[in-house]
């Protein structure tokens, strides 16, 4: 491939970490990879983590308003695939 810059330049590098990614997520949806309190060993009465509340709280205050006042360079950087 030519190194390191030319991989990353290709997207080779991003291109591993989502395959990567997406094989852990189908083995966890799976059962096949045990993640505590996701998959197995979570309480049916159990209160939402304060990680889980936060998270929550700041996708729902991020709308199309505040992309629409980020200035345009990060709007260009944002819009390559």
């Amino acid at each position: 491939m030519g190194g390191t810059l030319r991989a990353i330049e290709r997207g080779f590098i991003q291109q591993e970490i989502q395959n990567a990614a997406y094989r852990c997520q189908q083995a966890v949806d799976r059962k096949e990879a045990i993640v505590v309190g996701v998959n197995a060993f979570h309480l049916n009465d159990e209160k939402p983590s304060r990680c889980n509340i936060l998270t929550k709280r700041w996708s729902a205050s991020r709308s199309s308003a505040c992309a629409d006042r980020a200035p345009p360079a990060t709007k260009r950087s944002g819009s390559r695939g």
